[in-house]
């Protein structure tokens, strides 16, 4: 089980690293050619969630969750680099918190989509 954690936490650094840092400097991170396709990045989120729960009998959704406070931890630490220089960047924080969560959940429904999956072979 400690392994899909892992895993889960690996992921979620890879797709904090291209799809909330990108690699450019807080003031172009908004910028329209540097605006990731968040679409893609809720499909990964749902097959993670479904793949990493695939199989697991109990304590499901921590995995998921995993995930979660993995993009939650990252962010934590790009907003205290981003505000060294200007103490102004990420002045509404508590809103990149609830984005991060909101772009999460497609993960639960995955894991749900994943129990489903394991109940119907357990009965055939």
């Amino acid at each position: 089980m400690s392994s899909r954690y892992a895993a889960g936490a690996g992921l979620a650094v890879i797709l904090f690293l291209f799809y909330f840092w990108r690699f450019v400097p807080y003031s172009q991170r908004e910028r329209p050619e540097h605006s990731p396709n968040w679409w893609s990045f809720l499909i990964i989120m749902f097959v993670a969630g479904f793949l990493l729960t695939l199989g697991v009998e109990s304590r499901r959704f921590w995995v998921c969750t995993s995930v979660l406070l993995t993009l939650f931890v990252a962010n934590t630490i790009l907003i205290v680099i981003d505000c060294i220089p200007d103490p102004t960047n990420h002045n509404l924080f508590p809103f990149e918190f609830v984005e991060i969560a909101v772009l999460t959940l497609p993960a639960y429904l995955g894991a749900s989509v994943a129990a489903v999956v394991d109940r119907f072979r357990r009965i055939r």
